[in-house]
């Protein structure tokens, strides 16, 4: 919360500005638990898993990549 001392049509206030967090800390939360969770998932299984980003030509592949193929991720 910031507050800014201001005239406001002859008055003296304060103008009080705040940003309510927590439904961000709580959308936080649950994208680092998702996250978590997909890394279990790659070290769990044997399984290569892989990601095209199309919005920028990106692929991301799982480090089993290498375990399998000897290919390093990228």
């Amino acid at each position: 919360m910031i507050g800014y001392p201001i005239n406001y049509v002859g008055q003296h206030c304060i103008m009080v500005v705040f940003k309510y967090a927590t439904t961000e800390s709580k959308t936080l939360r649950s994208l680092e638990r998702s996250i978590e969770r997909f890394e279990y998932v790659t070290e769990a299984t044997t399984d290569i898993i892989w990601d095209w980003n199309l919005e920028i030509n990106e692929v991301y592949y799982s480090r089993n990549i290498k375990k399998s193929f000897g290919h390093k991720p990228g």
